[in-house]
């Protein structure tokens, strides 16, 4: 049983999908579903207005792109560093021979825009505003709202990787202003790893760089073709797509507060779960939805060994200098009852003879 951040569990009429006959991305059948799950994206990010590209590769794949096609060499952004996910777009930058100035929000937990406006002041050059909204490293939860209300006041572009966070935890594209939000298919969509969903706010639009440094992944053309009859760029991950149109489907039958309410319910039931277990949960100033961090005295490797071999779950170590203190448990799939009660025994075994 996967109880990991991603890749999470994945459903079963969502897997069902993905093993359907492969079909020619260019046939009428492929595109017809292309087009509805480009609906069903914007419907579920909440931005008719704007536009959605689906590309192959991971999250991670994605959050590169949108730094290629929005910004330059030599331009500057800044990034909000909430853990070891929020961080990567500073390490991308650089590479990409642009300068990321980062904000740490790692001790205090939250966003302060006082904070902002004086970063804004000492590096005026800032174009864009990048920040991972549920860093899974340290289960901060930022505010997509204050941050994005920041980023318009001063036409900054705000770029925003909801990779492990959007679906688990409110949001809205056009309520929070968002330019650029970042998700993937191992976390929140109940499917396999392999499509990145990128959409995009109708100032997101105006913003794109059509002598992007990509071939793959250059949005301006991606949306080009997009608009041609539902043409694209290169051969999609096909399965995946009905895999992800599938999920859409179940997602948006009903309202997102719905699965927003879901996945607050589960969370409070994984909390009990590890307390009654006798386990510490890490609290965090903002909390997200997504991941419980639990610390243990006893080595946190032995543990999560232990819970694969015997019991067949998957947990995830903490990273960097958290990785034997620290066991992450995603809060991203939709599990039952059954499941839920095998962790709480598993747990509960391991953890009172690791304590004897």
């Amino acid at each position: 049983m996967l109880f990991s951040c991603g890749p999470s569990k994945c459903d079963k009429a969502v897997l069902k999908k993905q093993s359907n006959l492969m079909v020619h991305h260019r046939s009428a059948a492929f595109l017809e579903l292309y087009e509805s799950l480009i609906v069903q994206l914007k419907q579920l990010c909440d931005d008719r207005e704007g536009e959605v590209l689906v590309l192959n590769g991971s999250g991670s794949s994605g959050m590169e792109a949108a730094l290629l096609n929005f910004l330059s060499s030599g331009e500057e952004l800044l990034v909000i560093d909430s853990g070891r996910f929020g961080s990567r777009f500073a390490l991308m930058a650089k590479r990409m021979d642009m300068i990321p100035h980062l904000y740490d929000v790692k001790q205090q937990g939250v966003v302060d825009t006082a904070m902002l406006e004086q970063m804004l002041s000492a590096y005026p050059a800032i174009k864009a505003i990048a920040f991972t909204y549920s860093d899974t490293s340290t289960g901060l939860l930022m505010d997509p709202k204050r941050i994005g209300a920041f980023a318009r006041k001063h036409q900054l572009l705000s770029i925003m990787d909801g990779i492990g966070g959007v679906i688990m935890n409110p949001f809205s594209m056009k309520e929070s202003q968002i330019d650029v939000c970042i998700m993937a298919s191992q976390k929140g969509f109940w499917m396999s790893p392999g499509l990145c969903m990128i959409a995009l706010s109708p100032t997101a639009l105006t913003r794109l760089n059509p002598q992007a440094p990509t071939y793959v992944f250059h949005f301006y053309e991606m949306l080009q073709k997009q608009k041609q009859n539902a043409l694209l760029q290169y051969t999609p991950a096909v399965s995946l797509y009905f895999a992800l149109h599938q999920a859409l489907c179940i997602l948006n039958s009903r309202p997102i507060t719905y699965w927003n309410q879901f996945y607050q319910r589960q969370y409070e039931r994984l909390y009990t779960i590890i307390t009654e277990a006798n386990g510490c949960i890490k609290q965090a100033p903002s909390l997200s939805r997504s991941v419980l961090l639990f610390t243990t005295s006893k080595s946190a490797s032995r543990l999560q060994q232990r819970l694969e071999q015997e019991f067949q779950i998957r947990i995830e170590l903490g990273l960097d200098d958290q990785e034997d203190r620290i066991l992450r448990i995603g809060n991203m799939a939709r599990y039952s009852e059954e499941e839920l009660n095998a962790l709480a025994h598993a747990l509960k075994l391991c953890l009172q003879e690791e304590n004897n």
